[in-house]
């Protein structure tokens, strides 16, 4: 079952290349996979015991895969250090940006939620209306 699940996970990987290199989607590949694997694990009620099984170690070791990421830095620290400037500007600005979009869907939430309980508390507790003989419903 390891392999299958492995394959499921390959196959939206591939999926997602599919979309940005064919169909030319501005994203990359491996973030339109892992939109359209959170989709269908979504539509699915979410992952199975057995596929969950299979990627947690996966999760666990994920610190590996930044490793060709620090290696990178290092190889091009020169250039680095050229642009230092518009690398921490867009560093913190992706940041600031992050921050500042999850406390507006916070809020955002926070609204449609109070709004829905509203309505809710309307109709759960609106009294029982009292019939002509004088008994409640």
């Amino acid at each position: 079952m390891a392999l299958r699940n492995i394959l499921v996970l390959l196959g939206f990987q591939l999926g997602g290349e599919f979309l940005h290199r064919v169909l030319h989607v501005p994203l990359s590949g491996p973030l339109l996979g892992m939109v359209l694997l959170f989709a269908a694990l979504f539509l699915w009620g979410g992952p199975s015991d057995d596929f969950q099984t299979t990627t947690r170690p996966l999760l666990s070791n994920l610190a590996l895969l930044f490793v060709p990421a620090g290696v990178g830095v290092i190889m091009h620290l020169e250039l680095i250090q050229q642009h230092w400037v518009p690398i921490l500007a867009a560093t913190l600005g992706g940041a600031v940006a992050s921050i500042l979009a999850s406390a507006w869907t916070m809020l955002l939430v926070e609204r449609l939620s109070l709004h829905i309980g509203r309505k809710n508390v309307e109709v759960v507790s609106d009294p029982p209306q009292p019939s002509h003989f004088g008994h409640s419903i």
